[in-house]
């Protein structure tokens, strides 16, 4: 059975263009949880447990966790914003 383009009922599934999704490069937490996700200690813990102990590694490894991930580099200095100072208002 084929709708015309009005009639189509509102539960029909959207048609799919051919489009390319673009994906991010994985967060520095992405990456951490993937790594840690391969250790045998973690392996082992029921999955609920294993996302709470990730969790708290990740709260005290943040910091010392490398900055470069895999297809994702840091932004230089050059191009993240230049905080500008206001000028003094002039007296009138």
């Amino acid at each position: 059975m084929s709708y015309c383009d009005n009639c189509k009922p509102k539960n029909a599934a959207p048609e799919q263009e051919a489009k390319q999704k673009r994906t991010r490069a994985p967060s520095k937490y992405n990456a951490y949880f993937q790594e840690k996700m391969k250790l045998e200690e973690i392996k082992k813990l029921p999955h609920k447990e294993r996302m709470q102990r990730i969790g708290e590694m990740w709260k005290n490894d943040k910091e010392s966790y490398s900055s470069v991930v895999k297809g994702r580099e840091p932004i230089p200095e050059a191009a993240a914003p230049a905080v500008v100072p206001s000028a003094p208002a002039q007296a009138i």
